[in-house]
């Protein structure tokens, strides 16, 4: 049992170091279609630019360690929904990617847009991803599923996952990373 513990607390003080650094100024905000990935699987990535650029997205692991390079042509979006908490922000696909043959773990686009790489074999430890948690927590768009982060101070009975996931601010997800 200590073991898990102090297993869980490296990793959460880990994700929060690496999740905060700063990378691809360019990008503003993203997200991609799911949550987690096998290696080889297509991922579609919906990201909100500062202004039109032709880009590499680093792809960075839990280290902080650039894994790949992903080409793209990046460019301002607006959030095209009318209740963007509930429906997803609506943002065009900037990128169809393949996911490399990465070991399963936790990585970073742009160290901003986290993505988790699954494996299709049995492993001794599992990582568990909160991202149900995160996502209720989340008051992109305007609203999350409570009140106090929300505007009006009026939760949604609902949220999508198609919308950026913030890091770092007072309501975002840092603390679960």
């Amino acid at each position: 049992m200590k073991f898990k513990q102090a297993f869980t607390l490296i990793l959460t003080l880990t994700i929060t170091t690496i999740g905060c650094v700063k990378n691809n100024d360019q990008v503003i905000n993203g997200y991609t279609d799911k949550t987690s990935y096998y290696s080889g699987e297509k991922c579609e990535i919906f990201i909100n630019s500062k202004s039109e650029a032709n880009t590499k997205l680093k792809l960075f692991d839990i280290n902080g360690k650039p894994v790949d390079e992903i080409p793209a042509a990046v460019f301002p979006q607006d959030t095209n929904s009318i209740i963007p908490w509930e429906n997803g922000f609506d943002y065009d696909i900037t990128i169809q990617y393949s996911m490399p043959n990465l070991p399963s773990g936790f990585y970073f686009i742009a160290n901003k847009i986290p993505i988790v790489i699954k494996s299709k074999e049995r492993k001794a430890i599992t990582c568990v991803y909160p991202s149900n948690t995160i996502n209720a927590y989340n008051n992109a768009g305007g609203k999350s599923l409570y009140g106090y982060n929300s505007s009006d101070k009026i939760e949604s009975n609902a949220v999508s996952f198609m919308r950026p996931m913030p890091f770092g601010d007072t309501y975002g997800s840092k603390e679960f990373y």
